[in-house]
């Protein structure tokens, strides 16, 4: 295997290749290699003892930067404190590898990784989207249309900077299909900017509030496309949850569900995501901005601020978009927002499952809604059935079809 000679580097690229199940090859435990999971479809390669590329980084940052010679010296010391060898799964010493990338400070591992952009480089356009954090604007970065998020506020104590910062941490490092790639970031100047793919389908809530605009009613896509976004939303979480080390999203909703030209589905904003480790570590609940549409999505461990919650909290929200999908409307539209997470966790809750009109589906979703998590399947069992359902609902499409007999072999639905 190649040597490593800097930071940037001993992270490889390359693409994973995802099992049957939606799993990437990073982090399906199958050949007993450990595999950074926050690299996600990147493998670590081992490294010589002197990180010879890091100290060439070392010195050019400090004479251009020579205030910044504090974090340089504790970058470069959990640099060196990196272990020599690719670790087995059976050992702990894989999670250390994590914590000590963790421990570098960001815009250290900006420029050794090479996602630093400079902000001369990003045009901003036209403002595509608006939240409680920041605000999204189209714009050209080396000749591509891209989406860049912007920090509304400055202020680095603010809950929404470092929810900017824990989501730059972590998406720095995943790589999925159905992920909004991430494609760099501005952490040197001010505002925090994030830089990912222009998706230009917008998000899923906008697409069937635009739709029920239309027609005057709720819109229901067809069972194909419904389960497709499904299957693409059930994929992004199982590659979350099977990560050497676990990542729950712990935010899923259809506006952070966005769709590309070609309506495929990714997931974004994982400003509130934090790894199952440290989950546990914190042992402590935590809090949303923009609670009253997340609230219809959250996990009744979570409302009850339960701090031994897990990544089947994940699978709650899934359920609750499910029905959204196959449904066309909010959960607990009629409801009160105030009063829907009082009901969901005290009262148990829950939209009418019949609403969905796929048996198979309706006895999946109720499980995944249930009131113990324990109960609730794991992402991939999740995947697993989507399938079934999914080319069931293919080989109906193409039942449905009728070839006419004119030399044209027109297909007529």
């Amino acid at each position: 295997m190649k040597a490593v000679h800097s930071l940037g580097e001993m992270i490889r690229n390359g693409i994973g290749v995802d099992d049957s199940l939606g799993r990437s090859a990073h982090s399906n435990k199958t050949d007993g290699t450990s595999y950074h999971s926050l690299g996600a479809e990147r493998t670590i390669a081992r490294r010589p003892s002197t990180p010879r590329g890091v100290d060439d980084v070392v010195l050019q940052h400090r004479a251009e930067n020579p205030s910044m010679e504090d974090d340089f010296d504790i970058a470069v010391a959990n640099v060196d404190a990196l272990p020599a060898h690719i670790y087995r799964d059976d050992s702990s010493s894989s999670v250390n590898l994590l914590e000590k990338f963790s421990n570098i400070p960001l815009r250290i591992r900006g420029r050794a990784e090479a996602w630093e952009v400079p902000r001369d480089q990003i045009k901003l356009a036209s403002k595509i989207g608006e939240g409680t954090g920041g605000v999204v604007y189209l714009c050209r970065w080396r000749g591509l249309d891209c989406a860049a998020k912007l920090l509304s506020t400055a202020s680095k104590v603010s809950v929404e900077y470092h929810d900017m910062i824990n989501e730059i941490s972590t998406i720095s490092h995943l790589r999925h299909p159905n992920l909004v790639l991430f494609l760099g970031a501005c952490t040197v100047s001010e505002p925090l900017l994030i830089l990912s793919e222009y998706m230009a389908g917008g998000s899923l809530e906008d697409r069937f509030d635009l739709k029920k605009k239309q027609l005057g009613r709720p819109w229901k896509p067809s069972r194909i496309q419904a389960i497709n976004w499904c299957m693409d939303l059930s994929r992004a979480v199982c590659f979350l949850h099977n990560c050497t080390t676990p990542i729950i999203h712990r935010d899923l909703k259809p506006a952070n569900l966005l769709l590309s030209e070609n309506d495929h589905l990714k997931v974004s904003d994982f400003g509130l995501c934090k790894t199952l480790a440290k989950v546990k570590e914190d042992g402590t609940p935590y809090t949303m901005t923009g609670c009253t549409g997340t609230k219809r999505y959250m996990a009744p461990e979570v409302v009850l601020s339960q701090p031994d919650y897990d990544e089947k909290v994940d699978i709650y929200s899934m359920a609750m978009i499910f029905w959204y999908i196959f449904k066309g409307e909010r959960p607990f539209n009629l409801i009160e927002p105030q009063l829907i997470s009082l009901l969901t966790s005290s009262r148990g809750l829950r939209p009418d499952s019949r609403a969905i009109g796929w048996p198979e589906l309706e006895e999946l979703v109720e499980c995944m809604w249930a009131e113990n998590p324990k109960l609730r399947p794991s992402a991939v069992e999740i995947v697993s059935k989507l399938k079934v359902m999914q080319s069931a609902a293919n080989a109906s499409s193409e039942d449905a079809k009728v070839t006419c007999k004119c030399k044209f072999n027109c297909v007529v639905q």
